[in-house]
């Protein structure tokens, strides 16, 4: 077992919650700071936006998303990906909700209070 120093304890008592996928998705955070937040910044997203979703339902909060990778060529080939690995029998044929991905990007996506931007690198 990992001893951890006192010193890097908290300081105050925090009431944490996950927002997001077990995975890579999501993030505990202490609820009264997001509950009192007003607006997400998000950089980096790929196909999980189940933080940035989870957070939404908090109520009527901005969310601004930024990802460069992100784009037509992502959803393209993502696409043919899962519907070569559901052809080959590499995924399961439940699976098949994955080629529906950027209908569900999209449907989250087009909400008035968020956005979406894919920005350039140089």
């Amino acid at each position: 077992m990992i001893n951890i120093s006192k010193f890097f304890y908290p300081k105050n008592d925090c009431n944490l919650i996950r927002l997001g996928n077990k995975n890579d998705g999501g993030y505990v955070v202490e609820e009264n700071s997001v509950r009192n937040s007003e607006i997400l910044l998000s950089f980096g997203l790929s196909d999980d936006w189940s933080f940035e979703s989870d957070f939404s339902k908090l109520g009527k909060k901005k969310v601004y998303t930024y990802d460069y990778s992100v784009n037509v060529r992502f959803w393209i080939v993502n696409f043919i990906k899962s519907l070569i690995n559901i052809l080959l029998f590499r995924e399961p044929l439940s699976n098949i909700k994955k080629l529906l991905e950027f209908y569900n990007y999209k449907s989250f996506f087009d909400n008035k209070f968020l956005s979406f931007c894919v920005y350039e690198i140089f």
